[in-house]
């Protein structure tokens, strides 16, 4: 999880986050500071879907932790972008609203 969403997660209580493959596991699990990190708190997990195309994050932004929509659909782009010249889609992605509760 970027920073960006990390911090929204613990401050708003929901990030919606999005991972280049999907998860095996969701419902209740807990987030951590980093990959393999000490625990910050007790989630539940809930899979929305899969985004084939960065336009389609918009109705999400808000909750995604970044200032903007085009802020967050960079970092995605960097981050899970086809590998062409235009980058203007996205390999699949799926999208996950995590709680803290």
């Amino acid at each position: 999880m970027a920073k960006e969403a990390r911090e929204q997660l613990l401050k708003h209580g929901v990030v919606v986050t999005c991972r280049g493959a999907r998860r095996s596991h969701v419902g209740n699990d807990w987030a951590t500071d980093k990959r393999g990190g000490s625990k910050l708190c007790d989630v539940y997990i809930e899979y929305l879907g899969v985004i084939k195309k960065a336009e389609d994050l918009r109705q999400w932004w808000r909750q995604s932790g970044f200032a903007s929509a085009n802020e967050w659909i960079t970092k995605v782009k960097q981050m899970y972008g086809k590998q062409s010249s235009d980058k203007k889609d996205l390999n699949q992605l799926h999208l996950y609203r995590v709680s803290r509760y």
